[in-house]
């Protein structure tokens, strides 16, 4: 029996909100492919780079959903997040599964700087 997308999709998620990257590339399959933006990568460890880099870049986030639509083989989320630096809209990210992981994902999204208001001198 294989396992469905909302399992491996949990399997993903509990993996992401502790930044588990081994746990995150083990719900991939071996030769997955991921787009982000204009790049293309290919594998668990080039997979493991791009999450690397995403928390990288937005340390201490706070994810939410705005949406979730399962198919039968793929899902699609709406996301955003914030975190000390930067405010990220337009997330959106698909999904296709096969033989019981994530064969392929696409991730989008927009920074944007958190804007800080500076005290003027009095």
């Amino acid at each position: 029996m294989t396992t469905s997308p909302q399992t491996v999709y949990h399997a993903y998620s509990r993996a992401f909100e502790a930044q588990d990257l081994g746990g995150l590339a083990a719900t991939f399959a071996d030769d997955a492919i991921v787009a982000v933006h204009d790049q293309l990568v290919e594998g668990r460890a080039a997979i493991r780079r791009i999450y690397a880099d995403l928390f990288a870049d937005i340390p201490d986030a706070v994810w939410r959903v705005c949406a979730q639509n399962f198919g039968r083989t793929s899902l699609f989320l709406r996301w955003e997040a914030d975190s000390r630096l930067y405010h990220v809209t337009g997330g959106a990210t698909d999904f296709f599964f096969g033989g019981g992981l994530i064969r392929s994902q696409s991730l989008r999204y927009t920074l944007q700087p958190q804007l800080r208001l500076v005290p003027q001198a009095t």
